[in-house]
């Protein structure tokens, strides 16, 4: 189900100080002239100044959102359950969260940890307390950041402290859910690393720039490599086969406007050019240079298609326990050392990446949360369509743009529960 449980709206914090100011004058136009576009508070202006944390600021509306849904932590609700054909009348459902779906940003802002992935941020991780400088340590092994020793600091008021752990000093307000009892870690373990963006638009997006890199982006074999893989992935191209990824790129692997899903079919026209005669010749030309250590090609080779096998099994819909439990974490530190030795990524912070040290606990989010599919936020895409059918039936009018969309959507939110009642199904009735 896609339900929204809140929404908080957006505004021109410059725009909306002025209309505050407007408002304070007692100007007899004022109130014509933003009748029932102003939100409770929005432009008003603080007299000392005082500065808000944007971190609080945020987890404030969370704690508004989620106000109705904490009792029925306690008290559960009665709920009439269709299985399999049969109604189990007045079944009493007691709710627990059990992890979030949520790219790397949105996650660390419910975490309450810092956004920044500089290197002056002491840790970039949200799971354990790994240094920023040791992030690309394929062997690192810290301890799990969990919700009461989190809590401790900020009773405390322990800046120096929390600063050491990269967390904001703000009251959590997901810290009231009831998560799931197999660790203390509460929401720091409960925001698992997902395919979409971590991985797809992360991990695959970096080797292919290592391999460009070290191509030399400036030079005439990057543009070569480029045109092989353009014409590789004209041949891959997947006709009726859609289980097979996007081969077809109109700007080639380096440029255009490329979809998530789409570094799959980039990765696999990387490897056919590293497995092509032509694609050799060109990386192993001795005038180069780029690719004159030995074995190099072959690494490559091994990395990439590890990457693609590595993707493929994550896309399982079962997984074997002992598989997960005591073969997996040996397969993701292997994988990284790859990353590490082949790709030699020099750009940036190299690989000091919250992404590629993510990689270290996506044994744990399995054993836990179950197969990677079960949290990827690719099929939640999805839950936007409604939104964009909704934005199109509005006025398209800046100052009630919001709650047009919002009306929209209550509106096909009970048409649907109306046919629901008219084909003789009953709605979930609280007691």
């Amino acid at each position: 189900m896609w339900r929204t449980l809140g929404y908080i709206p957006s505004y021109c914090k410059v725009a909306s100080r002025g209309k505050g100011y407007f408002k304070q004058t007692g100007h007899a136009d004022a109130p014509m002239a933003y009748q029932n576009t102003f939100l409770e508070n929005e432009g008003d202006v603080l007299e000392d100044n005082t500065k808000v944390s944007s971190a609080q600021d945020l987890h404030a509306m969370f704690d508004v959102i989620l106000e109705s849904f904490l009792p029925l932590q306690d008290r559960g609700f009665y709920w009439d359950l269709h299985y399999k054909g049969i109604t189990y009348e007045n079944v009493k459902f007691v709710p627990f969260v059990i992890f979030f779906k949520a790219d790397t940003e949105e996650a660390e802002k419910l975490c309450g940890s810092y956004n920044a992935h500089t290197e002056n941020v002491s840790q970039l991780c949200r799971y354990c307390e790994c240094p920023t400088q040791d992030s690309d340590n394929h062997l690192a092994d810290y301890r799990l950041k969990t919700k009461n020793w989190i809590q401790r600091l900020v009773d405390r008021g322990d800046e120096e402290k929390l600063r050491e752990f990269s967390q904001q000093n703000i009251d959590n307000a997901l810290y009231k859910l009831r998560m799931g009892l197999h660790s203390g870690q509460h929401i720091h373990g409960a925001c698992p690393m997902e395919m979409l963006h971590a991985i797809l638009l992360g991990i695959f997006g970096y080797v292919r720039d290592m391999l460009l890199e070290q191509c030399g982006t400036k030079l005439k074999l990057a543009e070569e490599i480029n045109g092989l893989a353009t014409e590789s992935g004209m041949r891959l191209a997947r006709q009726s086969k859609r289980d097979m990824p996007k081969t077809k790129f109109a700007g080639g692997i380096t440029r255009g406007k490329l979809q998530v899903k789409e570094h799959t079919g980039i990765l696999l026209c990387i490897l056919a050019v590293l497995c092509s005669t032509k694609g050799e010749q060109l990386l192993r030309d001795r005038k180069k240079k780029n690719f004159a250590e030995v074995g190099l090609v072959e690494d490559w080779i091994r990395l990439v298609e590890t990457l693609l096998e590595w993707e493929e099994w994550l896309k399982s819909p079962t997984m074997q326990r002992n598989h997960v439990q005591y073969r997996l974490q040996y397969k993701h530190q292997y994988l990284m050392y790859l990353m590490r030795v082949v790709g030699k990524r020099k750009a940036g912070m190299g690989l000091k990446l919250v992404k590629f040290h993510l990689i270290l606990h996506m044994r744990n989010d399995i054993l836990n949360f179950g197969v990677p599919m079960e949290y990827d936020t690719g099929l939640n895409e999805s839950g936007h369509k409604k939104t964009k059918r909704a934005a199109k039936l509005t006025q398209k009018r800046e100052e009630t743009f919001d709650e047009q969309v919002d009306i929209r959507l209550q509106e096909e939110h009970l048409l649907e529960m109306a046919s629901e009642e008219m084909n003789g199904r009953k709605l979930c009735a609280l007691r």
